[in-house]
């Protein structure tokens, strides 16, 4: 098995040949209760590796592909916004950012980017294939 640990010791990451890679927090109190499964390769995952910030990870596949996954919810949410160029609809959010329940949720998750800070949350992950 392929695997890597982030450089401040949360995250690992492992990949697989069922074509998948898994990410799984470090700091949980049940290692196995919820790792995520990183999903869209159409071979096996052979390289994993997590950026020195740890805010990226990266898997690389037989399919001659490289995927980059997007660990911070707070980038994540960024990177919608400026794909769209617009704020997300409360469907949009509903459907990408489920774990931002309320609106008061959602505007303290901005909040905390706004001042620089941080969310402790168990991050989304976004996907965007290199060739």
């Amino acid at each position: 098995m392929l695997w890597r640990i982030s450089p401040d010791n949360r995250w690992l990451v492992t990949g697989s040949e069922d074509k998948t890679a898994w990410l799984w927090d470090l700091r949980a109190k049940d290692l196995a209760a919820n790792p995520v499964v990183l999903r869209g390769h159409l071979h096996p995952v052979y390289a994993v590796a997590i950026s020195a910030d740890n805010r990226w990870v990266v898997t690389g596949s037989k399919d001659k592909t490289a995927r980059l996954w997007l660990l911070q919810i707070e980038d994540s949410i960024d990177l919608a916004r400026i794909t769209v160029w617009r704020n997300l609809s409360t469907d949009e959010w509903r459907l990408y950012f489920p774990d931002a329940k309320s609106v008061t949720e959602r505007r303290a998750v901005l909040g905390r980017r706004r001042r620089g800070r941080g969310s402790e949350s168990i991050p989304r992950l976004i996907a965007a294939t290199v060739a």
